[in-house]
């Protein structure tokens, strides 16, 4: 074969691979625009289209089907033509357009309103399904609203599941409904909430009489119920009244026993009940009130305010007609009606049922318990839904400086080239750490992590350093990791904080405390350690590692004295029970160690034995959402905030309280009133930066993500998130005293508490 041959020949193969290349690239661009498209436009409707068919819809399915269908268009004239074939059977009234060249039509309101309702989303947060009945995030559209919706906005109060002994359960009271329509109704409840975050509600016939009358029922509790929830409520718009509550333990004879409820008959004014009963939000009016003129008993009313739309979970709604308009990629756009009119239960929407009925039959067809991410879709349709859930409802993009719409691209970029779930666990739990939010994870019961090396470590001076060791002779605490099957000890642990989601505190701290032992295979693992001038080499066998346990916890100190007049409460592993039982030796003692560098044992109400008047905690704000793209936030939901008043004995002695990384959510709550009404000396480290309620969600193929669905802010109003709780003496440890088997931060304490003049 001649040069000029060969030349040509090598000429034709580039130019031929090189036109595959460019082919292969423009086919994913344009099914990155159509996932993009599809994607927004997922969000738009499943959380702000208010049609019932729309509620209707198995959503988790819809992104599967939908991710699909939209990868087979080849233009933005195809991809329209499937987005509309998609979202018209449950959202018929929203437009799709090619942004520039067509001109959408307004939504026009009917001539008459008479007999119909408006319905439109509200969301306090975001409620998920796979959130619990009892959890304070909220969704539902007005006029929907169903009883276990609507009862944690009223009247209630808790009872602790230890005053309940006996066999059965039953509530008592005197009930009347002195003003309403035909449709309003009230209800007395009992609601069991447990361990794994379901619920039991039940509940009174209906209260429709205007007259006095008498109500009970009982209820057979189930075991290892968490707490019980006593309450009632009114469905509709009105006022009902209540009297003579009364609550009782019954044996298996049928003997009963009274439970006590704080003012259940009333006598007792309102503001005594701010700290054992809810009482409802600004769209109820409760009030103490006489029974009748000629009665000075009292009684309890609990009436609608005008403002109160039903089946709402504030007064805040889009207004009749309104919509927006919003691009779905760089050619084709969307108008959303916020707001449509119901009559007779049924949103007026001129749903095609024959398109609605093959839609649902074709998501019938999609059987969510055998999704694998092996699968494209499966991928494609786990962005979308958590990409969209973040978008709307994450509280916390104004301050960790991620640019959200960026990373939608860029999830399903890396989506399209992951082989199987294992990697495209990674994809996700990297989207996750751009939150910067301690409570953001993903998990999945197949990708967990199986064997666990026999030690704990911590980052000290900038070194992976063993901080306790397990079954094994060969390692000791204060030895220095070097690397782990040749992996560099700190490049692991740089790598490893990359899938870790919070402040810089809390990636080091969980980079090295949770995940630095953990391993995927069962054989031994070689380790080479620095122990003082020595450099070791080790083959340590792993332990195997259930998902709800680890074979090595951090030992704790247990409470008690550390000198006769100094004393240690560890809260971590000291539930109130047990603090109450020494509160009269604390309140002799010179000096109190509070060690929070953990998590309460729900104790936080020791807070009371600290304080000469009433403290709160920190602010926790719930968004009121109405609106896509967490635009036009229209308020925020601070109810639930701890109301702490003194009690006896007071704590006179120096109070101090260790922190450190460990300490986030609950432990911040706590520290919170302690930071900002100078309860005490605080000693040690930030705090980790993320407190709020969890929100939770599963996507198909077994993930399970976790997030923050409030924003918590201090109590002045600035910012937590990321920072924390800061010490006002701070001090690290150091890898001598952890080799001396000291804890450095405990002797500043003390320390500080023997200075005291």
């Amino acid at each position: 074969m001649t040069y000029k041959r060969i030349f040509l020949l090598g000429f034709i193969i580039l130019f031929v691979f090189t036109s595959l290349n460019l082919s292969a690239e423009k086919v994913d661009n344009q099914k990155l625009q159509n996932l993009e498209a599809f994607a927004k436009l997922y969000g738009y409707v499943r959380f702000f289209h208010p049609s019932d068919n729309a509620a209707d819809v198995n959503w988790n399915k819809f992104a599967i089907l939908g991710a699909a269908e939209v990868t087979k268009a080849k233009n933005t004239d195809e991809l329209k033509i499937i987005l509309q074939k998609l979202f018209i059977p449950i959202a018929p009234t929203i437009q799709i357009f090619k942004t520039g060249a067509e001109k959408p039509v307004p939504p026009k309101n009917p001539e008459s309103t008479e007999g119909l309702n408006l319905i439109a989303w509200q969301h306090r947060g975001v409620e998920l399904s796979s959130n619990a009945a009892y959890n304070i995030y909220k969704s539902m559209r007005t006029y929907r609203a169903s009883e276990q919706n609507i009862i944690n906005d009223q009247l209630f109060t808790f009872i602790e599941p230890e005053l309940i002994k006996g066999k059965d359960i039953k509530l008592v009271f005197k009930a009347r409904l002195i003003t309403g329509d035909d449709k309003t109704y009230a209800k007395g409840y009992l609601k069991q909430f447990f361990r794994n975050l379901s619920s039991k509600y039940n509940s009174s016939k209906e209260i429709i009489s205007s007259e006095w009358k008498d109500y009970e029922f009982t209820i057979s509790p189930d075991k290892g119920f968490l707490y019980l929830q006593l309450g009632f409520i009114i469905v509709g718009n009105g006022e009902f009244q209540i009297d003579d509550v009364r609550l009782f333990d019954v044996n298996e004879n049928g003997e009963t026993a009274p439970v006590e409820i704080y003012n259940g008959d009333f006598e007792k004014p309102l503001e005594t009940m701010k700290d054992k009963w809810e009482l409802g939000d600004k769209r109820f009016d409760i009030q103490i009130k006489d029974k009748s003129e000629k009665d000075n008993n009292k009684i309890i009313s609990v009436k609608t305010l005008p403002e109160y739309i039903p089946g709402s979970l504030f007064n805040s709604m889009p207004a009749p007609g309104e919509y927006f308009i919003k691009p779905l990629n760089a050619s084709l756009s969307c108008l959303v009606p916020l707001t449509l009119w119901s009559r007779d239960g049924t949103t007026i929407d001129e749903t095609d049922s024959t398109v609605h009925t093959k839609l649902i039959e074709a998501l019938a067809k999609i059987d969510l318990k055998t999704t694998d991410a092996s699968s494209e879709a499966i991928r494609f349709a786990d962005v979308v839904i958590m990409w969209n859930v973040l978008q709307h409802f994450y509280p916390y993009f104004d301050v960790v400086g991620t640019d959200w719409e960026k990373v939608l691209p860029e999830m399903l970029s890396k989506a399209m080239q992951d082989k199987n779930g294992e990697d495209f666990l990674y994809t996700i739990l990297a989207a996750v750490e751009k939150l910067r939010d301690g409570h953001g994870n993903v998990s999945h019961r197949l990708y967990f992590r199986k064997y666990c090396l026999p030690f704990i470590a911590d980052i000290i001076e900038g070194q992976a350093v063993i901080v306790q060791v397990g079954d094994t002779q060969d390692l000791k605490v204060g030895d220095i990791i070097l690397a782990i099957d040749g992996e560099i000890g700190m490049e692991r642990f740089d790598h490893l904080i990359k899938y870790i989601s919070g402040s810089p505190q809390w990636k080091k701290f969980k980079a090295a405390r949770w995940y630095y032992n953990y391993v995927s295979e069962p054989g031994a693992v070689k380790m080479k350690i620095k122990r003082g001038d020595e450099i070791k080499e080790l083959q340590i066998t792993p332990y195997e590692l259930n998902p709800s346990t680890r074979p090595i916890r951090m030992e704790t100190r247990k409470t008690g004295k550390l000198t006769d007049d100094i004393y240690y409460v560890n809260l971590g592993n000291t539930p109130m029970p047990e603090i109450e039982k020494i509160l009269p030796e604390l309140a002799k003692a010179k000096g109190i160690v509070f060690d929070l560098r953990g998590y309460p044992s729900g104790n936080h109400n020791i807070i009371s034995n600290l304080i000469d008047k009433p403290v709160q905690s920190p602010i926790w704000n719930v968004p009121k959402i109405i609106y896509p793209d967490r635009e036009k936030i229209v308020g925020w939901d601070q109810s639930g905030r701890w109301d702490l008043y003194p009690k006896e004995p007071k704590l006179k002695g120096k109070i101090i309280f260790l922190i450190n990384a460990n300490a986030i959510s609950y432990s911040e709550s706590f520290m919170g009133i302690i930071e900002n009404y100078k309860l005490a000396e605080i000693i040690g480290e930030q705090t980790a930066g993320t407190n709020g309620n969890v929100n939770t969600f599963s996507l198909p193929g077994g993930y399970y993500v976790t997030w923050t669905g409030m924003k918590v802010l201090k109590h002045d109003g600035s910012q937590h998130h990321l920072i924390g709780i800061k010490p006002t003496i701070p001090l690290s440890r150091t890898i001598k005293a952890v080799r001396e088997g000291r804890d450095e931060v405990l002797e500043k304490a003390i320390e500080v508490i023997n200075s005291k003049k």
